[in-house]
């Protein structure tokens, strides 16, 4: 108990320096009573021992962040509390209270406001003009009026005593400062809105902007005409820093087109862009500001839509890999595969057709269809001008076609009456039309052209035709037809552009040549003037040395040779009744989808589309061509030296350049006169429909201005479609649009 009791004096002492001394005497005494037996205990008493002597209490002046220094009075507990109350005041006083929507947090303000100072006489219907002018490009719109006049538009309009411009700014300032650019104008006006979208992104980071007409008795801007101004000079004029008449009108500093057009002007524009155009009097002046506003833009637009093309194309063909994806957080919608959308309208758009195809163009309409809707708009207003404003029609496939019309026609004083007509038109039933018999085992004259920007594609082709037709023992025959350019006119010599195509035929040719047979293929060397000549005048050159039993067949280099392809060109061309132009699978750039170049294409939306415009392939017999070929009125080419060249080509019928167009236009005029009596007086038809079994690989579309306007738009329109989907190009742009 004793020894206790001193150690525990002994530790309730606050000089560290004396608590050591003592137990040290202590420890001595212990070592004195023969403890020095017990290894163990002397192991523990050195340790103590050891830790006593260099232990150091920290002095007052020392002590660091993070060490409390001892109070006297209150225990341990007590001084945590008080700990615990401090820390909880200094969290409340830092404490931040998040704002309760997104907006708020990141002061997120919104770009352009626009308000309209109503005039007294102003027009009935310019809340009608500013709609298709400005609405879609600005943010917020407020009409601002000294009375309840006929302007119904309860949302936008504001009633004020007076409606002057500070009037007008002063309750802006209350209600609408979250905004960066104000725009105030008058109702004898009207603005460009992609103009001004355009003018507010080029001024984001000034500090002060204020853009008008500079007015001719100050430096100021001249309200009648139109105010452009930030956030920055709108405070400035609420907190009276600076007098509104005072601030300058500074539109020539910026690098901007601010063009702002008396009505009276409206003739001297020529390709400018109007920002705003002012003074306007009459129903009649509104509607032509509107008309040139939309003319602009709609010009404006086009060109963009040109440009970002163009960039797309490039970035295509410079890249030497690119993968398409879907675009993050979006899924691909699940459509099933049997699904068919019978609510689908075809939009009618003055008397014609607009087209539904992605990126199609309406410059050459279908005469029929035309004809047809102006007969349907006679039937619905018989002994009326009436003329096609819109329309829609379906095709329903199991009763007939629904078309529904709005009709405009003149009526009292020739104010213009609308009418609507619903038509139905019911499908007629079924014909069975009977073809002679034919059979799998027909002769086919394989005609392929040849340039020389196909030397490499033409080797894969002829590698596929030996396995399909060759190996097979298939009757088909191969004419490969060398176009020749004046800067390689060298033929059948070491210096000859082909010189490695025709030795690979050459090989093949002898490797499968059987007995009592001729070589399965040959070649035909075109010498060229300065273009590609037509196909009609390729084939004339040829029907004098194809056999007249045969069926030709056109092809091309890119082209892959499937049996099935064969079978379906000799069921379809029968001589007499039918000639078959077959719509090919093509495949996509191999850099939009991303798989490079394969050995076979695959049948696949991703993978290509069925190519419309392509009218190159088409099977026929020698006698039916001869016979249509005489309705052109131009004479039949008999020699190389009757080419045209490009100049006279831009002169030329459409139909030289389509196969197909010759014989749907002039096919029922084939056996008028024909000696045959089983097809006298029956038509010569043209199939013209998709095959899967003809795949081309993807080939660059080189569209000559020299063509025909119809020739060269449809060629243009070819080139787009070309590269790959909608989705695909959309994915590509999205993803590197930031490049």
């Amino acid at each position: 108990t004793t020894k206790l009791i001193l150690l525990d004096s002994l530790l309730q002492e606050n000089d560290a320096v004396k608590m050591g001394s003592m137990c040290r005497k202590y420890l001595y005494k212990i070592f004195n009573s023969n403890l020095c037996s017990n290894p163990f205990l002397f192991g523990i008493l050195a340790g103590i021992v050891f830790n006593l002597a260099f232990h150091r209490e920290p002095q007052e002046e020392s002590l660091g962040e993070g060490v409390f220094e001892k109070e006297d009075g209150g225990s341990l507990l007590d001084r945590l509390e008080t700990n615990i109350n401090i820390l909880k005041d200094v969290q409340q006083q830092d404490s931040y209270v998040r704002p309760r929507f997104i907006r708020d947090e990141i002061n997120i303000t919104s770009s352009i406001f626009v308000a309209v100072l109503m005039e007294d006489g102003s027009s009935q219907n310019y809340i009608k003009y500013y709609n298709v002018t400005a609405r879609h490009y600005v943010e917020k719109t407020v009409f601002f009026d000294s009375k309840n006049s006929s302007f119904k538009n309860d949302k936008n309009l504001v009633t004020l005593k007076e409606c002057s411009l500070m009037k007008a700014i002063r309750y802006i300032g209350d209600r609408y400062r979250n905004y960066q650019f104000y725009y105030i104008i008058r109702s004898d006006s009207l603005v460009n809105g992609l103009a001004l979208a355009d003018i507010v992104s080029k001024l984001k980071f000034e500090n002060e902007v204020m853009i008008g007409k500079r007015s001719a008795k100050s430096k100021s801007c001249d309200t009648t005409k139109g105010i452009l101004m930030n956030n920055n000079v709108l405070n400035k004029i609420l907190n009276r820093s600076e007098n509104f008449k005072e601030i300058g009108c500074d539109s020539e500093k910026y690098d901007i087109n601010f063009i702002q057009v008396s009505s009276q002007n409206l003739g001297d524009l020529k390709e400018n862009i109007p920002s705003i155009i002012y003074n306007l009097k009459s129903e009649q002046s509104y509607r032509e500001a509107a008309e040139v506003i939309l003319t602009s833009q709609t010009r404006s637009l086009q060109s963009s839509l040109v440009d970002l093309e163009e960039d797309i194309e490039t970035f295509i063909d410079e890249s030497d890999y690119l993968e398409a994806e879907w675009p993050a957080v979006v899924y691909k919608s699940k459509v099933e595969p049997t699904r068919f959308d019978n609510e689908v309208y075809d939009y009618i758009a003055d008397g014609q057709l607009v087209p539904t195809e992605p990126g199609s163009s309406n410059l050459h309409p279908r005469e029929r269809e035309t004809e047809a809707i102006k007969s349907m708009a006679e039937k619905c207003l018989p002994n009326q001008q009436s003329r096609v404003v819109s329309g829609w029609r379906k095709v329903e496939y199991d009763s007939g076609v629904k078309t529904i019309l709005h009709l405009e026609y003149p009526g009292e004083e020739e104010k213009p009456v609308r009418a609507d007509c619903t038509l139905y038109q019911e499908f007629s039933n079924p014909l069975m039309v009977s073809l002679p018999f034919v059979t799998e085992s027909t002769k086919i004259s394989l005609v392929v052209p040849v340039s020389e920007s196909d030397s490499k594609s033409v080797l894969t082709f002829l590698k596929s035709f030996a396995k399909t037709c060759l190996e097979r023992n298939d009757r088909v025959f191969l004419m490969l037809v060398f176009l020749y350019t004046r800067e390689r006119p060298d033929k059948n010599n070491n210096k000859d552009f082909y010189k490695e195509v025709k030795q690979t035929a050459l090989q093949l040719s002898k490797k499968y040549k059987k007995k009592d047979k001729g070589s399965s293929i040959l070649w035909y060397s075109m010498q060229l003037k300065d273009g590609i000549p037509t196909p009609i005048e390729t084939m004339d050159l040829l029907t004098q040395k194809l056999d007249s039993k045969s069926i030709i067949l056109i092809g091309s280099p890119n082209m892959e040779v499937h049996s099935d392809y064969l079978n379906r060109v000799r069921m379809n061309t029968i001589e007499g009744r039918l000639s078959f132009s077959p719509i090919p699978f093509t495949e996509f750039h191999p850099q939009v989808t991303s798989k490079g170049q394969v050995s076979s294409v695959s049948f696949n939306s991703s993978n290509g589309h069925f190519d419309t415009y392509d009218f190159q392939h088409v099977s026929f017999f020698k006698s039916d061509y001869l016979n249509l070929r005489k309705h052109i009125d131009i004479p039949l080419i008999v020699k190389e030296d009757d080419l045209f060249n490009r100049t006279q080509m831009k002169t030329l019928p459409w139909e030289m350049f389509r196969i197909p167009a010759m014989f749907q236009h002039y096919g029922h005029l084939r056996n008028k006169a024909d000696d045959d009596s089983d097809n006298q007086g029956k038509t010569l038809h043209m199939i013209r429909a998709p095959e899967p079994s003809l795949r081309l690989r993807y080939r660059s579309v080189a569209c000559e201005s020299s063509l025909p306007s119809k020739v060269y738009d449809d060629c243009m329109q070819r080139r787009r479609l070309s590269l790959g989907s909608r989705a695909q190009l959309a994915s590509i742009f999205l993803r590197n649009q930031n490049l």
